[in-house]
């Protein structure tokens, strides 16, 4: 018998020390997963922030006469795109990013704006530029892999210029 109660020692020891791994391995994850998110969601919105600001300079060199277009390829992992030509912008939007914009934050840099209002924007609109797309109104590109045409169209009667944006789905 004192044999067989050295045996269960040993066994009951090792089932002991395997609970408590598992339990720091559990409390470790459930700490560290919000950590990740954040940086996920971090990693998204400046993914964005350098869209737009690639887009924006895209439309500097059309405006100057630079360039007639470019295609540009994009890969969104998070959030969407936003072309609205009704309102003449085009934005990134990402859930709301703890710690990066908070509510009701607002900033302008050139034709280039942040902005939180519920949703962590980050986006490009000018008075000088007319959006046009192939579908009248609002168009949200989801999460993928697309490429988006940027072009010049000609202007308008004010003088504006005006950008084509096509996108297809690559």
């Amino acid at each position: 018998m004192s044999k067989s109660s050295k045996a269960i020692s040993p066994l009951i020891q090792s089932i002991l020390f395997l609970i408590i791994a598992l339990a720091i391995v559990g409390v470790t994850f459930q700490l560290g997963l919000p950590y990740i998110q954040k940086l996920e969601d971090l990693k998204a919105f400046e993914q964005g922030k350098e869209l737009i600001i690639e887009i924006d300079g895209i439309i500097n060199k059309i405006q100057l006469n630079e360039i007639s277009g470019r295609e540009l390829l994009v890969n969104l992992n998070k959030g969407s795109l936003v072309i609205d030509d009704s309102n003449d912008f085009v934005q990134y939007e990402v859930p709301a990013v703890l710690g990066v914009l908070e509510e009701g934050f607002y900033s302008e840099e050139g034709n280039v704006y942040l902005r939180r209002l519920g949703t962590a924007r980050v986006g490009f609109q000018s008075n000088d530029i007319n959006i046009i797309t192939e579908t009248a109104g609002v168009t949200r590109i989801s999460p993928g892999t697309y490429t988006l045409q940027i072009d010049y169209n000609g202007s308008d009667a004010s003088g504006n210029i005006k950008v084509r944006f096509r996108v297809k789905q690559s």
